[in-house]
């Protein structure tokens, strides 16, 4: 057994790992940077950056899902602020990494024009065995197909604008699948929190997001206190892309795309 792990397992790595994180020394280490390169700014500055006028927004309705689940929809705080911001950004269309129950899906369907089409992605447990489920932690929050975008798909008025995708985000190629003949004005990334899943779709995200798109991830700790995976590589996008900026009181950062998707810069891997 190494020291370190004689330390973590020790009474004094609570009050450590407590400091290291409350200190901003775990972001420095996960961003590779003195100032890590995501700024955190105030729901009004995020609006007025993106010149944004806030709009009449409609928010999910209480979520009660059929069966007890491992994971469950956005926290209020960042579901109130995804729908603000969408009502606001008003996209033609839409993308999203991560279906699960369907409920952010319904945000963007509700504060969209009824003309809007939004498609989403994600796998299912039917897709995986019973010992890769068993194996991956993380794949105890995947859903039975049936249930995979549930919220969304059980209110007829919003299933008319909602096309849903069931695949390895992976492995999957949105510019050579059906979905990727347009361009998205606003992709959601929130699919598979490990950092090859967040870096693969967002470069997914890049080779369809329109010229004035945004792009959305959510799951991001900028105290790095949760999915340190995500934090490290949207903190690695900022660097390669710039302008990367997280929402005070949300677990949101937002990226706009200033230029045409051939021109932009990879992301060092």
């Amino acid at each position: 057994m190494s020291a370190f792990t004689i330390f973590k397992n020790s009474a004094l790595w609570r009050p450590f790992s407590r400091l290291y994180q409350m200190s901003g020394l775990k972001a420095r280490v996960y961003s590779r940077r003195c100032v890590p390169p995501v700024k955190t700014i105030s729901e009004e500055k995020a609006f007025a950056l993106f010149g944004l006028t806030p709009a009449p927004w409609v928010n999910a309705p209480e979520f009660l899902p059929p069966v007890s689940a491992a994971s469950g929809p956005m926290p209020p705080e960042d579901a109130d602020f995804f729908a603000r911001f969408v009502s606001a950004f008003s996209p033609r269309s839409a993308f999203e990494f991560g279906t699960n129950w369907g409920v952010s899906t319904a945000v963007l369907a509700l504060n969209t024009a009824p003309n809007a089409r939004i498609w989403t992605l994600d796998v299912c447990r039917e897709m995986f065995s019973d010992e890769h489920l068993r194996a991956d932690p993380e794949l105890q929050m995947i859903l039975r197909r049936e249930h995979t975008g549930w919220f969304c798909t059980r209110q007829p008025s919003l299933t008319s604008k909602v096309t849903q995708i069931f695949a390895d985000s992976l492995t999957f190629d949105l510019a050579s699948h059906e979905a990727g003949q347009r361009s998205y004005d606003l992709i959601l990334v929130d699919a598979c929190h490990k950092y090859e899943f967040v870096k693969r779709d967002t470069e997914n995200a890049l080779k369809r997001l329109a010229q004035g798109g945004c792009i959305v991830w959510h799951d991001f700790y900028p105290d790095v206190s949760s999915w340190a995976e995500v934090f490290r590589y949207v903190s690695e996008f900022a660097l390669a892309h710039g302008e990367v900026h997280h929402v005070m009181g949300t677990h949101i950062a937002i990226w706009k795309n200033h230029a045409a998707a051939s021109s932009l810069p990879s992301v060092p891997s």
